[in-house]
């Protein structure tokens, strides 16, 4: 390996445990669903004061998609630590009924981008645009780069 001193290159290539890039699905949904909350609940606080003393059809559209989001966002997170905390004490259909709420509730919670694209879209139509772009963009990208961080790779 060109750059790199034997040393390096010998322990590379030795025969230990492949080390693992990324961390497990189950954390990088919640830290998605934790975004997501988060910025729904920022937006929703300073865009309600803005509304109070400018107020905009569009921008309290926007506020109405974000508010009917953050209880499913909130619900995820119930539902998530209850099947973590019961991991293999629940009979198969319990689990399928809870893992298709889960996704139900994550499917509802991206809703909350389209509310921030009208937000957005109430300042410029450009930035709502820029915004629905470019998550529909991260959102293929990140779905269907799920499975790399399982990959082993050498160092």
């Amino acid at each position: 390996m060109p750059g790199i001193s034997p040393a390096v290159s010998s322990r590379a290539n030795s025969n230990r445990e492949p080390i693992s890039v990324g961390t497990s699905s189950t954390d990088l949904h919640w830290s998605m669903m934790a975004a997501l909350l988060g910025t729904s609940m920022m937006f929703t606080l300073f865009e309600a004061i803005q509304q109070e003393s400018n107020p905009s059809t569009m921008r309290l559209a926007g506020l109405a998609v974000l508010c009917s989001t953050i209880p499913f966002q909130g619900i995820w997170f119930v539902v998530h630590a209850w099947l973590v905390k019961h991991d293999g004490r629940l009979g198969p259909e319990k689990y399928l009924q809870l893992r298709r709420m889960l996704a139900l509730c994550e499917l509802i919670a991206y809703v909350s981008i389209v509310g921030l694209a009208i937000i957005l879209s109430s300042v410029s139509w450009i930035l709502g645009a820029a915004l629905l772009f470019s998550t529909c963009g991260c959102l293929i990208m990140i779905r269907s780069g799920r499975h790399l961080g399982r990959l082993p790779i050498e160092l």
